[in-house]
């Protein structure tokens, strides 16, 4: 996707508080994209809207809601959000994702390590499921998966990011 593509252009970026999703959305932003910021913290996001409205041009959205992407029913309401605020979605990049619980397999917190499991891939495919359709009936749409090097390399005592990335590379 080349930069002028972003022109007029929705993104939902999730995990773009801070680190590489800000990066992503600053990115966004510069290239004439309206930007939908998703990340846990609402301090955080606040912050991060605050860094990039001064970037945006008149035309352009800023929009933050803080969601956590494991759980469903906070997807739900934010494509809801997007529903009434945008006509259209164009692009989704599924940054949001967490190291989860380290050690020996067999010692983990179970509670743990599903909640991982659940950011770093569920959420993940949950967005990509409900957002299909809408990318069909506009006959355009893009999905930017994020995964570290957990998908292509062992990780010694990192189980679930391990997994739940390469579960992402291969959806």
């Amino acid at each position: 996707m080349s930069l002028d593509s972003l022109k007029n252009k929705t993104a939902i970026i999730t995990g773009a508080s801070s680190g590489l999703g800000f990066e992503i959305a600053k990115n966004f932003l510069s290239n004439g994209a309206n930007i939908i910021l998703c990340g846990r913290s609402e301090t955080n996001l606040e912050i991060a809207v605050n860094k990039l409205n001064n970037k945006k041009n008149s035309t352009q959205e800023i929009l933050s809601y803080a969601i956590d992407i494991s759980d469903t029913k906070d997807i739900d309401y934010l494509l809801e959000q997007i529903e009434l605020n945008f006509n259209k979605v164009d692009i989704l990049v599924n940054n949001a994702g967490t190291i989860g619980p380290i050690g020996n397999f067999e010692n983990l917190n179970w509670e743990d390590w599903l909640y991982a499991n659940n950011v770093n891939f569920i959420g993940s495919a949950y967005l990509i499921k409900n957002l299909i359709p809408k990318f069909k009936s506009n006959n355009y749409g893009k999905i930017i998966q994020i995964s570290g090097g957990g998908a292509t390399s062992p990780l010694p005592n990192q189980s679930i990011y391990a997994a739940s990335k390469a579960a992402i590379v291969r959806l």
